[in-house]
């Protein structure tokens, strides 16, 4: 008896952090982390055969039953299921190596709230995020090659000021193997590759590596341009084992730099001379601020209704071509601004695109108590800002208890 629990003590110890499971042959093991936010109780999914409707052939439910198949969105607030901000572990399940199997995900209240982590022979290969209700994800029951190495983003924003470019961005070891070295490459239009050698890594499975290219991109034209970074001589043995996930493409364009006109200000001698651009016709009622896109267009934040009323919040007016012939303007209202955009004082836009609102207020939850507000991030991008979104807005995230903008 006591050498068999040495024995045990021995396995258990000396156990590597990825290990193979217990499944028949023509099997893998597979688990499944499951994560919730504050409201637990709202989340039911169910494991199924890729295909399967909710409660057809299902291998396992999770959650809260009360919740069910057919009661996403309904918000009933039952009791039940998965503690409040808790992290969850299923399974094991022995699935048929290389079949297709779905995870169906349900939230009472419809807002999502969920991640799944899927563990396939102890390998975090698949990772899904639960943002409304009635979600199908899918994947394949199959362990990770050998090697591998995905170019997983490109950091370079959108648009970029002329000059030396620092060409960033993430590598994932996708692969059973720790990665040593490998070579990362760009190019610019499909012109020549520019290769620095990354050596001395131990980047271990499913982890990441952020990169930094040696060579800065020295561009001092303005222009549309396609910038492709691709990995390749994985551990020097060449191809790795999934050459499709190998390299990423991107569009930038390169602007020329803000001018300064500051001396327009200060000086007695210039003229100022300014040219109506946008009246109430295009709907710019009290504006606060002016801001112009890294595309050119002219982005206007009005005022809109102050307070806790009905249709209250903030607007914006979008101007295509300011000032030239083909000048469009669109006008547009986020549905939940009364909260996110509530008396703005100030629009601002980044090189990735993204621009951010300030607000005039100390609570925006108008509940007299806690400075609940603060200024917000927004995409600009048409499918995403001021459209449908479960009821919170199309806002990316709002820095809290910074009332008045002021921190």
């Amino acid at each position: 008896m006591k050498n068999i629990l040495l024995l045990v003590i021995g396995i258990i110890c000396c156990s590597p952090s990825y290990t193979n499971g217990q499944c028949p042959g023509g099997q893998v093991e597979v688990t499944i982390d499951v994560d919730v936010d504050q409201y637990g109780s709202e989340v039911y999914w169910e494991l199924l055969p890729t295909g399967n409707n909710c409660g057809i052939g299902t291998i396992f439910s999770g959650g809260n039953t009360s919740v069910g198949c057919n009661g996403g969105g309904l918000r009933n607030d039952p009791p039940g299921g998965y503690a409040n901000n808790s992290s969850n572990t299923e399974g094991p399940w022995c699935l048929i190596d290389g079949n297709d199997y779905d995870i169906f995900f349900v939230d009472d209240y419809g807002d999502g709230g969920a991640t799944f982590t899927v563990n396939i022979e102890g390998y975090p290969i698949y990772a899904f995020t639960g943002t409304g209700t009635d979600e199908t994800f899918t994947f394949t029951a199959s362990g990770p090659p050998a090697i591998d190495a995905s170019v997983t983003g490109i950091e370079v924003c959108d648009f970029v000021v002329v000059g030396n470019i620092s060409i960033t961005g993430d590598i994932k070891n996708l692969g059973a193997t720790t990665i040593t070295s490998f070579d990362l490459n760009y190019s610019i239009d499909n012109g020549a590759a520019v290769t620095e050698n990354i050596s001395a890594l131990s980047l271990a499975p499913f982890t990441t590596y952020e990169f930094d290219h040696s060579t800065k991109w020295a561009v001092n034209t303005t222009a549309p341009y396609s910038l492709k970074v691709w990995v390749d001589n994985v551990n020097g043995v060449g191809a790795d084992d999934d050459t499709s996930n190998d390299d990423m493409t991107k569009s930038v364009t390169v602007i020329a730099p803000t001018p300064n006109i500051i001396s327009s200000y200060t000086s007695t001698t210039i003229t100022v001379t300014h040219e109506v651009v946008g009246t109430s016709s295009d709907q710019v009622n009290k504006p606060q601020d002016l801001d112009f896109h890294p595309n050119g267009e002219l982005w206007v934040v009005n005022r809109g209704i102050g307070g806790d009323v009905s249709g209250g919040g903030g607007t914006t007016v979008t101007f295509t071509d300011p000032g030239g012939t083909g000048q469009t303007s669109e006008f547009k209202k986020d549905q939940n601004s009364k909260h996110f955009m509530n008396e703005p004082t100030g629009i601002a836009f980044s090189l990735n695109t993204n621009f951010s609102t300030s607000p005039g207020m100390y609570d925006a939850n108008f509940s007299g108590g806690s400075p609940f507000t603060g200024p917000a991030l927004w995409s600009s991008d048409p499918l995403i800002y001021a459209q449908p979104s479960g009821g919170n807005g199309s806002h990316l995230d709002m820095l809290h208890a910074s009332s008045y903008a002021m921190g």
